[in-house]
Parts: structure tokens; C-alpha cells; sequence
């Protein structure tokens, strides 16, 4: 639990615009809310082209009225950020960030490997995170080409590597992309009046647009008064983020054409089904557990029942000092007694990463009166930090499985009975391919740095 994300991103285009693209946009950016909780942005064509950007919840920065009245045009991009770094002035880092000339503005997910990131920085010296030297290029590369994009993330993408899934606003243009690798995912929609582009197909279906397929992997959408144009900028080489399966993406969404809910129950019955235990109830750590623990629980006949509720008046926790966040925690999560005293309950979440808020609801239900509390996370040990993803796990020592010396270490720190994690086959019997570097180490980049050396060359992700 609780691990930071970059974001989330979306586009639209309205052939006949009756209402601003912004309107639209801003219903597309509330369905992606769970990828970005720390600030948002939106760009729109105006003319001429307005920008407006501010710390805080989606709801609260775009008020329906006068702040999206005032971003009028048929086209408009948005972002919403969970940043990696810059959070000491996170309104230096929001999205959509504009490109030095001015040629175009862009929302960027993913975060761009360290090595070509420090290369780049040497072309462009006044840049001060990855988002910040994409657009730097891109924009070096449109000059260079004569504004043709696919020729220009062609000329790009030989200086690049990471991850790099954008939606970007030219004039009165929608472009969208996604790196050859695909780490993140990108769906397009459609209108009856134009077109949607989001991260999500759940921002898509939360708007009416019909899903039409994801973006592939080295794949340009270029959509202007035309229509929408698709071209290859790079041989595809897919390998989808693993944990975008398992945890960032909503559950009643697709990645690349697989439902999350089903992922994650198939996941939930492997793991009823390879690592038994005796019990009376199965519950899920909420949210993010819930499919898991539905999967354990028509697998293995065991009833599930709801077990822990929510404050949700209770806000952030992981951004509190660690000495607050025990006391943050138990007034969040809140036992229900009645379901848990006396019960062996199998308690079931999407991932473990520093374990803290595991330790603290194993200890809630106890408190309760659990007579047994056996964990099951649905997605295996994450070993390794993540270079080029765009995710903000804790250090390779921070990490609880090699904090704690694997997992009879890191189960006694939770005061659990026992403690599972599926393996990576595991994961690809539930349908999960693609990158694992989390789990493995095992990084689909040209150039693997040390952890150290990414420490020392302060590294900087947007």
C-alpha cells in the first residue's frame, strides 16, 4: 500500500463544439483522480491557448463555473499529478508544462530512465525534472522535422528511454503517444462530437465515449479537423508496467485490452488455491484489496466478509512524519467488531511495500479481537526500486522485504500468523506479462545504473 504515482493523463477533441473541450475534460480528470491526488492542470486552445494548474483536488481547483468557463476552445489536455519529487514547490512541477518556444504543451506519465535523463540535461542545461527535458526535445526535434510529429518522436526516441505516455496540445491539435515499451497505459475513445483520449478506460466510460482500443506501444494519434491519423514512430517492444494490473489502475479498468477485476481475482484464487490456510472469514485491506479477497474467497469456500471500514474524512496519510502516522491510521481505518472477534481471518491487499499500514490493521483487528490474522498480498515481494516507470517506492532499503530480511522477518514486524506473497509465475498464470523489475531486478533498459550512482546524480522525475 501506499505508493506514490505519477499521474494521469487526457485529451479531447470536439469537431462541434457546443460546450468548452475543458468541461469535458475536467469529467475525465475526476475519473482519474486515484492516479493523482497532489495537484492538476488543464490546457485549452482558447484561442489563444490558456493554462491553469494548481495544487490540491481535482474538485476543488476546477469549480465547474467561472474557472472552466474561462478555458474555452474545442480541444484541451489535463493532467493530474502524484509527483515523484518537487514536493516542497509542487506548483513548479505540475502539468500540462508548456515547451520552451511555446510550440505546444504537454502532460506527461512515467518518468525517463536516469542515464538518458542526465544526457539530456547536458543538451539542455536550464530544464530541472524529465517532464521538464521531454518537452525540451520534442520540441528541438518538431523544429528539426518541420513540425511533422512522427518524424520528430522518431528523431526523439533515439535519445530516449523510460517511460514516456503524453498527450499534447498543438494549437488546435490533439496529439497522444506511447513509448515503444508501453510501461503505462492510454486508451483512446470516441464522441459523437470527437474524440477522448485518457489514461484510463474508465475516464472514457465515466464520459459515454465508446472505448475504441488502447494506444500501442511506439504509436502517434494525431487528431485535428481531419480526423484522427495513427501513425508507428518506433518498433513496438511491449512491456507493461506488472503493478498497473494489480494497483494503480482502477479496478473496472482495461490495460491493454485485460480487465483489471479479473487480474486481480485470478490472482485471489491462486492464491487460495497454492497457499491454504484454515480460517473463518476472508477480508480485504479497502479498497484495494477487495478483488483479491472475492477471488481467495469463491476459491477456497471461505466467506467473505467486510471486516474494516474507511474514514475517508481522514485525509493523506504516507505524507505525515512517520511518528504520526500509527495515530493517522487507526483513525482511518476502523474495525468492525462484530465481524472480526473471535474469527482467523485471512486479510488480503494488493501489495507490501514499507508495511507499516499493514503492522498497524493487523493490530486494529487484534485490537478488535481476532483470534488469528493470516496476510495474503496479491502481488509479489517488491525487491527493487523503480528506475523508469514513474513510481515512487520507497529506497531498496526502505523496501520491507529487505528491511526486515525477507518474509518471516517482515511477518513478525506485521504480527501476522502468516504471510504470503504470490511469485511472479504466479502473476503470469493470472494473465500479468510484462516488466517486473520491482520484483526481480531485471530492468528493460539500455543503461542500468546503481542504485547509488541514481542517489548521487540526484536524479529528478516529474
Amino acid at each position: 500500500m501506499q505508493v506514490a504515482e505519477k499521474c494521469g493523463v487526457a485529451g479531447v477533441y470536439l469537431s462541434v463544439a457546443s460546450i468548452p473541450a475543458s468541461k469535458v475534460l475536467y469529467n475525465l480528470l475526476l475519473a482519474l483522480y486515484h492516479r493523482g491526488h497532489e495537484g492538476a492542470g488543464i490546457s485549452a486552445c482558447g484561442p489563444p491557448v490558456r493554462t491553469y494548474k494548481r495544487v490540491g483536488r481535482v474538485r476543488d481547483i476546477f469549480d465547474e463555473g467561472r474557472t472552466l468557463e474561462r478555458l474555452t476552445g474545442h480541444v484541451a489536455i489535463g493532467h493530474t499529478r502524484y509527483g515523484t519529487t518537487g514536493l516542497n514547490k509542487p506548483n513548479d512541477y505540475l502539468h500540462p508544462i508548456r515547451s520552451p518556444r511555446g510550440k505546444f504543451y504537454l502532460a506527461h506519465n512515467g518518468t525517463i530512465a536516469p542515464y538518458e535523463y542526465q544526457e539530456l540535461l547536458k543538451k539542455f542545461p536550464n530544464c530541472r525534472f524529465d517532464t521538464q527535458v521531454l518537452t525540451a526535445l520534442l520540441e528541438s526535434s518538431l523544429i528539426k522535422t518541420g513540425g511533422d510529429w512522427t518524424k520528430a518522436l522518431e528523431l526523439s526516441s533515439q535519445e530516449l528511454d523510460g517511460s514516456y505516455t503524453c498527450v499534447a496540445l498543438e494549437k488546435e491539435r490533439l496529439v497522444a503517444f506511447r513509448e515503444p515499451r508501453g510501461f503505462k497505459p492510454l486508451n483512446v475513445g470516441e464522441l459523437p462530437e470527437g474524440y477522448a483520449i485518457a489514461s484510463e478506460t474508465i475516464a472514457l466510460q465515466s464520459i459515454n465515449a465508446k472505448n475504441i482500443r488502447p494506444v500501442r506501444p511506439g504509436e502517434v494519434l494525431i487528431i485535428d479537423k481531419n480526423g484522427m491519423k495513427s501513425e508507428q514512430f518506433a518498433e513496438p517492444n511491449p512491456t507493461p508496467c506488472a503493478f498497473e494490473y494489480v494497483y494503480f489502475s482502477d479496478v473496472a479498468s482495461e490495460f491493454d485490452g485485460m480487465a483489471c477485476y479479473d487480474v486481480r481475482t485470478n490472482i485471489g484464487r491462486i492464491l487460495a488455491r497454492k497457499y491454504p490456510v484454515e480460517a473463518d472469514v476472508v477480508m480485504a485491506i479497502p479498497d484495494s484489496g477487495r478483488a483479491g479477497a472475492d477471488g481467495y474467497a469463491k476459491e477456497s469456500g471461505i466467506p467473505y466478509t467486510e471486516g474494516i471500514r474507511i474514514n475517508r474524512e481522514v485525509g493523506r496519510i504516507f505524507i505525515l512524519p512517520s511518528s504520526q502516522r500509527d495515530d493517522a491510521m487507526r483513525r482511518k481505518y476502523l474495525p468492525i467488531e462484530k465481524a472480526v472477534k473471535g474469527k482467523r481471518i485471512i486479510l488480503v491487499d494488493d501489495s507490501i511495500v514499507r508495511g507499516q499500514t499493514t503492522r498497524v490493521l493487523v493490530n486494529i483487528l487484534r485490537d478488535a479481537g481476532a483470534k488469528e490474522v493470516h496476510v495474503r498480498s496479491t502481488f509479489p515481494a517488491i525487491r527493487y526500486p523503480c528506475l523508469h516507470g514513474g513510481v515512487a517506492f520507497a529506497s531498496h532499503e526502505e523496501l520491507a522485504i529487505n528491511k526486515f530480511g525477507g518474509v518471516e522477518g517482515l511477518r513478525k514486524y506485521i504480527n501476522a500468523d502468516s504471510l504470503v506473497y504470490p511469485t511472479k509465475e504466479d502473476l503470469l498464470e493470472a494473465g500479468v506479462n510484462g516488466c517486473f523489475a520491482c520484483v526481480d531486478g531485471v530492468y528493460p533498459l539500455k543503461h542500468v545504473p546503481e542504485f547509488s550512482t541514481v542517489k548521487a546524480l540526484g536524479y529528478v522525475a516529474g
